[in-house]
C-alpha cells in the first residue's frame, strides 16, 4: 500500500502544480483506446510499463522542482494491443501548464522527425537532426537499425550495430553478411516471407538463430519494406540481441520437463483436497476418487496411518515426513512429503499445502542397501568438512560400538577408539583431507578397540568432495568389520607358511580375474607387482612338464578328471635352481564346459630334494663301504676306562687329527657329551648278550671340536692273548642330514593335510589302520585307537562300509576310487565328504592304501548355486515369447532360446554355423549385417521387418543386437527378436485418431475465428449509430435509456467475441507465452489502478506482499489479463461486502504464492470443478453479468505460464484463489 500512496501523492501533486496539455502525436501512441479528451494523467501511467514507472516518477518530479525539461524522458508504454513499445518524450511548460513537446517511437519515427520539426519552431529553438533523434533512441533501447535503398544501392545502419552483431571493427554489416551468417532454416524461412511481402503487408518480424564466430546468438528482427507503384525500393530493419532471453525460456521448459513433484492443497474446514495433475499421477488416483481428506487418509499403509494422523494433527507448521501409500491398482509407494500448515489463533489446521514425490526406487535401493550392508558389515559416514555436521548408518555406528548418535558431540570423538599402534593413520586421514588432488582413498586397514573393550579390525574407504576453490567440503567414509575374515586369513597364512601351501584361482573364462596367494607368486617366482598368466606359468616349466600343456589348457583339463590330487612338477626360477611343487585342485564345470579351476599347492623341493640325497648317499656308501675300509679303532683297558690304543693313520686324518695325537686318549671323551649315556647303555646291553654286536649311533669329536653323526659297531677280540674292543665307526653325516630333512618334510605334509581340514588314514597290506593325520576333534575316537584295528571293525555305519568296501578293492585292483557321501551330525546339521582312495607300493614291494576324507559343503553349495541360477536363468527366457540368438566373436551361432514352432530348423542345427548360413533371405541379410556391425564397432542397433506368413498376412518384427564381452573377454553379439505386430496396428490406429483430431480442432478454431470478425462488423455500425444519436444532443430520456442500454448491450457482446476469439486461440496452441521476468508489485499496482477507476462504490483492493520480492518469469500481459479477470470478479461478486485482498507471499522457498480474496457470493461445492468450463456459471450468480470464459481464460493463460489456479470457496462466504508460480534464482531488492 506504500507504494501505492507514494504514487497517488506524486499525481496530486503533479496535478495540483500543473495543468496537463497533451499533443495528439502522444495520444496516436494508444491508437484508438483514447483520445485527447479522456487521456488524463493516471490513465497515462497506467499505459507506462511497471519497470520504467519509478525511474519516471523521480525525472519527473526533479523537473517539476528545478523547472528543467531539456532532459528527454526515455520509457516503455503499453500500446492497445497490449505490446510495449519504446518511446522517447521531451517535456515542455509555459503559463503554468505541463505539455508533450516532442515524441519519439519506434512506431512514429516517420511522423516524428516533421512534427520535430514544427515543434522546433513553436519554441524558437533549433532542431535537431533526424540522425541525432534515431541515435538517441537505439542506443537507449539497444536496437540497431540498417537502411538498404535498392534503388541508389545505398545500405547505411547505426553505430552500435556492429557491436550489437558482435562485429570486429575492421568487419562490415551487409545484406550479405546476414545471409552468411543466418541458420539456414531460418534463411529460407525470411526469404519466403519476403517473397509475400506487398504494401499491404509490408512488415516482417521474426526471432531469427545466427551462428557467430562459432556461438550461437538469437536476435529479434523486424524488417519494414517500401513500396513506389508496386515496386519494392527500400527497406528499413530494426535489430536486438535476444540471446540471453531465448535461453532463460529453453531452461524454463527443460525445468518444466524434469520436475517430478506433485502439489496438494488441504482444506481442513471443509474436509477438501485438491491436487496437481502430477499429484494424483504419483498417487494412481482420479481427481473425483481422492477429494477428501478421509480419502487420503485410507490410501496410507496401515502401519503408518497413526503416525502420519498424529503429524498432520499436531501442532507442527512444516511438514517433512516419508510414508508409503496403496494406489488404485494396488502397487506398494514411498512418497516424501514436504509442506506446511496454516492455523488460526487457537492453534487449529486450517489450510496445508504440500508437495509430494515419488521415492518409491529409492526406498527399495536403500532397503537393499542396508541389506548388502548388514550382510557384508560394512557401513557408512558422510560428513560436512566445513559445519562439522554427520550422518551415518545404523552398521556403521554398531561397528564402533556406539548406541546412540546424539551423544556424540563430535565426530572426533571416534578417534580415541582408534588403537594405540595405529593411530597414525590419523596423520595420513588430515593429510588427505589437506591435499586439493586427493580424491579417494582405499583399502586402508586398522584397528579399533570399542567403548565395550572388543578390538576389530576395520577396513575403511573414502571419498572427499573439492568444491571450485580446491577446499574439500564433503566426505563419505565406508568402513567394512574384517575382523572374523583377519582372523581367518591369519590362521591361513600362517598355516601355510607352516606347511609352506599356496592356493589359486584360476578364471579360465575371463583369466583377468584370477587370483593367487601370496605364497603361491613367492613358491613360483613371480614378483609381488606380477600378474600371472598361463603363458608365462607354462614357460616357468620343465620342458618335459610343459608337454601336457601341447593342446592349451582346455586340452589338458579334458584329459584330467573332474579332481586330482599331488601331482608334482618342476619350475625353474630366475636363478637358475628347480622347484618341485606338488599340486591337488579341482574343476568347476558348466553347461560342459570348464570355467574355473581351484588348487592348493605344496613347495615339496626339500623332501624330493632329501629323498634323492638320501638315495645317493646310501648308494655312495654301498660303493665306498666296497672300495674302502672304515675308520677302525682298538681301545684297551678297563669297561670304565677305555683308551685308544691304535687307529690306522689315514682314518685319523679323516678326523682332522695329527698322526699319533689320538693314542692314549680316553675313549668317552670324544663322545658328544649327550650321547655318552647313550653309548653305555648300549654297552651294558651288549655285555648282558655276550654274543651280539654293540650297534649305536653317536657322534664323534672331531679335530676342530664339531662333531661328526658315525656309526658304531663294536665287539671284543683278544690280539696276543690281550683283549681289546674294536670299534668300526662308519660316517653317517649325510645319512643324518637327509633323513631330518626328511622328517621336517613329513611334519610338512601332516600341517598341510591338517591346515587344509582333511583327514589321512594310511592302511598296510592286509587292510589295518597305519597311521591317522588331521584334527583329531573330526574324528569318534582316538587316534591311537585306529592303529592296527582292521577297517571294517572301525567304520561300520552306513557310510564306513562303503568306505571299507572301496578301501578293500583298490588294494584288491591298485587303482584308485572316490565317492561322495553326507554325513549327519544331529541337530539337522548335514555335512558333505569327498572319500578318495590312492593305492601305492611301499618300500617293502606290499600294496598299501591311503584315504583322503575332504570336506566338500562349502564346494557342494557353491555348485548346486551356479546350477540353480543357470536353470532360472533358462527359464526366465524361455518365458518370453521372443526369440535370442548367441553369436561368439566370429560371428557363428552359439545358442538359440525360444520357441521351436517359430523357426524354420531345429534349435541343435543352429550351433556353429555361420550367421550368413542361416539368415540369408532378403531380411536375414540384413540382420546377418548388423551382426556384424555390432561385432566390429560393439553399438546396438535396431530393425524393423515385414514378414508374411503362410496366410498372407503381415507381421511385423522388431531384431534388436546387444554386444557384449563374454568370460572370455572376447566381444559377442546377443539378437532379440520381438513380434510387435499388434503395437504396429494400434500405432496406427491412434496416429489416424490423432490427425482426426487436429481437423476438428482446426475447424472451430477457424469457424470461432470467423464469427468473432462477422459479429464485430454490425456490432460497430450498432454503436456507432449510437454515440451519433448522441452527438446530436437530442434530450429524450426514452432516447437516451435506450442508446445508453444499446451500447452497454454491444460493448457486452464485443467483450464476448474477444473472449471467444482469445479462448480459440489458446486451445489451437496459437498463443504462445513470451517469457521475460515479471515485476509482481509494479504488475498489481498497475491493475489496481485499472481497477481503481471501474469500482462505483468506492472500495479499493488491499494489496499485501510478506518476504523479500524477487521477480517471477511469464509472460507479462497473460499474467495481467488473468490477475486482472480474478480481482475484477473480486469486486463484481462481493457488491456490499468489505474490501477484496491481494496477497503475495515471497517466503515460500521454491514458489510464490498469489491469493486474491473477496467475502461475496461464493461458489457452491458442487459447482466448483466446474467453473473453469467454458461458458459456465454457477447458477447463484443471480443477476450479475458475465460471459461465463473469464474463468476458461484465466486458466489457460495461467497454464501457458506454468502457473497452478488452485480455488478455495464456501457459498455465502467468498473465495480465495490461489496462483502458485515457481520462483527463479535472481533477486530484486
Amino acid at each position: 500500500m506504500i507504494s501505492v500512496l507514494q504514487q497517488s501523492d506524486t499525481e496530486n501533486v503533479l496535478e495540483k502544480t500543473f495543468k496537463i496539455q497533451l499533443s495528439s502525436q502522444f495520444v496516436e501512441l494508444f491508437e484508438t483506446e483514447c483520445s485527447v479528451d479522456n487521456l488524463s494523467f493516471r490513465s497515462i501511467i497506467r499505459q507506462v510499463h511497471p519497470e520504467d514507472r519509478r525511474k519516471s516518477f523521480n525525472q519527473l518530479m526533479l523537473a517539476v522542482r528545478v523547472k528543467d525539461f531539456t532532459t528527454p524522458y526515455i520509457f516503455r508504454v503499453r500500446r492497445a494491443d497490449q505490446n510495449f513499445e519504446k518511446c522517447v518524450v521531451f517535456l515542455g511548460s509555459a503559463n503554468d501548464r505541463l505539455f508533450i513537446d516532442e515524441v519519439y517511437s519506434t512506431t512514429t519515427y516517420h511522423n516524428a522527425v516533421a512534427r520535430l520539426e514544427r515543434a522546433n519552431q513553436y519554441l524558437s529553438g533549433t532542431s535537431p537532426s533526424k540522425e541525432h533523434i534515431y541515435e538517441k533512441i537505439v542506443n537507449h533501447a539497444g536496437i540497431g537499425w540498417y537502411e538498404h535503398d535498392k534503388e541508389l544501392g545505398q545500405f547505411t545502419y547505426s553505430e552500435n550495430l556492429k557491436s550489437i552483431c558482435h562485429l570486429e571493427k575492421n568487419e562490415d554489416f551487409s545484406v550479405e553478411w546476414l545471409r552468411a551468417n543466418m541458420d539456414p532454416d531460418h534463411l529460407e524461412m525470411l526469404d519466403h516471407k519476403f517473397g509475400q511481402v506487398s504494401p499491404k503487408n509490408s512488415i516482417i518480424q521474426e526471432y531469427l538463430r545466427f551462428t557467430i564466430k562459432g556461438n550461437d546468438y538469437w536476435f529479434d528482427i523486424s524488417i519494414e519494406c517500401f513500396f513506389e507503384f508496386g515496386k519494392l525500393v527500400k527497406t528499413l530493419g530494426l535489430i536486438h540481441d535476444v540471446t540471453e532471453l531465448m535461453n532463460s525460456g529453453q531452461l524454463l521448459e527443460k525445468t518444466k520437463r524434469i520436475s517430478g513433484l506433485g502439489w496438494h492443497e488441504i482444506d481442513y474446514r471443509s474436509n477438501t483436497l485438491v491436487g496437481t495433475p502430477m499429484f494424483y499421477r504419483i498417487l494412481g488416483y482420479e481427481p473425483d476418487e481422492l477429494n477428501t481428506i478421509d480419502q487420503l487418509i485410507n490410501i496410507i499403509h496401515p502401519d503408518e496411518r497413526q503416525r502420519v494422523g498424529e503429524v498432520m494433527g499436531s501442532d507442527i507448521r512444516d511438514l517433512n515426513f516419508c510414508h508409503r501409500i496403496y494406489t488404485k491398482a494396488g502397487e506398494l509407494k514411498y512418497v516424501q512429503v514436504l509442506g506446511e500448515i496454516e492455523r488460526n489463533e487457537k492453534g487449529e489446521p486450517i489450510k496445508g499445502v504440500a508437495s509430494i514425490v515419488d521415492i518409491s526406487q529409492d526406498k527399495l535401493f536403500e532397503q537393499k542397501l542396508n541389506n548388502i550392508q548388514n550382510l557384508s558389515k560394512v557401513g557408512w559416514l558422510e560428513m560436512d568438512i566445513q559445519s562439522g555436521q554427520f550422518h551415518g548408518s545404523e552398521q556403521f555406528w554398531s561397528i564402533f560400538g556406539v548406541h546412540d548418535p546424539k551423544e556424540l558431540k563430535d565426530i572426533s570423538q571416534l578417534d580415541q577408539l582408534i588403537y594405540q599402534d595405529d593411530l597414525n593413520i590419523l596423520n595420513q586421514f588430515s593429510n588427505w583431507f589437506e591435499d586439493p588432488e586427493c580424491a579417494e582413498w582405499n583399502n586402508i586397514q586398522y584397528r579399533i578397540m570399542t567403548l565395550e573393550g572388543e578390538l576389530k579390525h576395520v577396513l575403511c574407504h573414502g571419498q572427499i568432495t573439492i568444491n571450485y576453490n580446491g577446499l574439500a567440503t564433503k566426505t563419505l567414509i565406508t568402513v567394512q568389520d574384517v575382523t572374523e575374515l583377519r582372523g581367518v586369513e591369519d590362521k591361513l597364512m600362517q598355516a601355510q607358511k607352516l606347511s609352506n601351501t599356496g592356493w589359486f584361482e584360476y578364471d579360465i573364462q575371463n583369466p583377468q580375474r584370477s587370483k593367487y596367494s601370496e605364497n603361491w607368486m613367492k613358491m613360483h617366482d613371480y614378483c609381488s607387482h606380477e600378474r600371472p598368466t598361463i603363458e608365462s606359468y607354462i614357460q616357468k616349466l620343465y620342458s618335459r612338464d610343459q608337454k601336457v600343456f601341447e593342446h592349451g589348457i582346455a586340452g589338458f583339463l579334458e584329459s584330467m578328471p573332474l579332481s586330482w590330487e599331488r601331482i608334482d612338477y618342476r619350475i625353474k626360477t630366475r636363478s637358475g635352481n628347480k622347484k618341485y611343487i606338488s599340486n591337488s585342485s579341482q574343476v568347476i564345470y558348466n553347461e560342459g564346459r570348464p570355467i574355473k579351476v581351484f588348487g592348493v599347492t605344496t613347495d615339496v623341493t626339500a623332501m624330493r630334494n632329501a629323498q634323492h640325497e638320501l638315495s645317493r648317499s646310501e648308494e655312495l656308501h654301498r660303493l665306498i663301504s666296497e672300495t674302502s675300509r672304515d675308520i677302525i679303532v682298538l681301545l684297551k683297558g678297563t669297561p670304565g676306562e677305555r683308551y685308544v690304543s691304535y687307529i690306522f693313520g689315514s682314518n685319523a686324518a679323516m678326523l682332522g687329527y695329527p698322526k699319533g695325537e689320538l693314542i692314549g686318549i680316553k675313549a668317552t671323551n670324544l663322545f658328544h657329551p649327550l650321547d655318552r649315556k647313550k653309548y653305555e647303555a648300549a654297552y651294558m646291553d651288549y655285555l648282558k648278550q655276550p654274543d651280539s654286536m654293540l650297534k649305536v649311533e653317536i657322534r664323534i669329536k672331531k679335530y676342530d671340536d664339531t662333531y661328526l653323526w658315525t656309526e658304531v659297531i663294536a665287539n671284543e677280540i683278544e690280539i696276543h692273548n690281550e683283549k681289546f674292543l674294536r670299534l668300526s665307526v662308519r660316517d653317517i653325516s649325510e645319512r643324518r642330514a637327509y633323513l631330518d630333512k626328511l622328517v621336517r618334510a613329513n611334519n610338512e605334509l601332516n600341517a598341510l593335510i591338517t591346515a587344509k581340514g582333511n583327514l589321512v588314514f594310511a592302511f598296510d597290506e592286509l587292510g589295518r589302520f597305519e597311521r591317522v593325520i588331521g584334527q583329531e576333534e573330526l574324528l569318534h575316537i582316538p587316534v591311537e585307537e585306529f592303529v592296527g584295528q582292521e577297517v571294517e571293525a572301525v567304520w561300520n555305519d552306513e557310510n564306513g562300509r562303503h568306505m571299507s568296501k572301496v578301501v578293500r578293492d583298490s588294494m584288491n585292483s591298485g587303482l584308485s576310487n572316490s565317492f561322495n557321501c553326507q554325513h549327519d551330525f544331529g541337530d539337522g546339521f548335514n555335512r558333505w565328504y569327498n572319500v578318495s582312495t590312492h593305492p601305492y607300493i611301499s618300500i617293502d614291494n606290499m600294496t598299501k592304501v591311503c584315504v583322503i576324507i575332504e570336506d566338500i559343503t562349502e564346494r557342494n553349495h557353491f555348485e548346486h548355486e551356479i546350477l540353480s541360477t543357470n536353470s532360472e536363468l533358462k527359464a526366465l527366457i524361455k518365458a518370453t515369447e521372443n526369440l535370442i540368438f548367441a553369436f561368439d566373436e566370429d560371428g557363428n551361432f552359439e545358442r538359440v532360446i525360444g520357441d521351436q514352432s517359430k523357426l524354420h530348423m531345429p534349435i541343435p542345427d543352429f550351433k556353429g554355423l555361420k550367421v550368413e548360413e542361416v539368415w540369408n533371405d532378403s531380411n536375414g541379410v540384413e540382420m546377418a549385417k548388423m551382426v556384424r556391425r555390432s561385432l566390429l564397432l560393439g553399438q546396438e542397433e535396431t530393425f524393423v521387418c515385414v514378414v508374411e506368413t503362410d496366410t498372407s498376412e503381415k507381421e511385423y518384427h522388431k531384431v534388436t543386437t546387444h554386444p557384449y564381452y563374454g568370460l572370455e573377454n572376447k566381444l559377442k553379439v546377443c539378437v532379440v527378436k520381438e513380434d510387435i505386430t499388434l503395437q504396429r496396428k494400434y500405432e496406427e490406429e491412434l496416429k489416424g485418431m490423432l490427425e482426426k483430431e487436429r481437423e476438428l480442432s482446426k475447424m472451430r478454431s477457424s469457424f470461432v475465428a470467423m464469427a468473432s470478425h462477422q459479429f464485430r462488423t454490425p456490432l460497430t455500425v450498432i454503436k456507432s449509430n449510437m454515440e451519433l444519436v448522441d452527438a446530436y444532443g437530442i434530450e429524450d430520456p426514452i432516447i437516451k435509456r435506450v442508446s445508453g442500454r444499446l451500447k452497454r448491450e454491444v460493448d457486452r457482446l464485443v467483450n464476448l467475441m474477444e473472449d471467444i476469439l482469445t479462448l480459440g486461440k489458446v486451445q489451437s496452441n496459437q498463443l504462445k507465452a513470451r517469457l521475460k521476468p515479471v515485476d509482481l508489485i509494479e504488475l498489481v499496482l498497475d491493475i489496481t489502478a485499472d481497477v481503481s477507476e471501474e469500482v462505483s462504490d468506492q472500495r479499493e483492493l488491499n494489496v499485501r506482499h510478506q518476504g523479500k520480492p524477487v521477480e517471477v518469469i511469464g509472460d507479462y500481459h497473460m499474467v495481467r489479463h488473468a490477475l486482472l479477470n480474478l480481482v475484477d470478479n473480486a469486486f463484481k461478486y462481493s457488491k456490499g461486502q468489505r474490501s477484496p485482498e491481494l496477497h503475495i507471499n515471497y517466503a515460500e522457498n521454491d514458489y510464490v504464492i498469489i491469493q486474491i480474496k473477496d467475502f461475496g457470493i461464493g461458489i457452491p461445492k458442487k459447482d466448483q470443478s466446474r467453473i473453469f468450463n467454458d461458458f459456465y456459471r454457477s447458477p447463484n450468480v443471480g443477476e450479475i453479468q458475465g460471459t461465463g470464459l473469464g474463468m476458461s481464460i484465466t486458466k489457460e493463460f495461467l497454464a501457458i505460464n506454468n502457473y497452478d489456479l488452485n480455488l478455495e470457496s464456501e457459498e455465502g462466504m467468498g473465495n480465495t484463489f490461489s496462483i502458485c508460480i515457481p520462483k527463479p534464482e535472481n533477486k530484486v531488492s
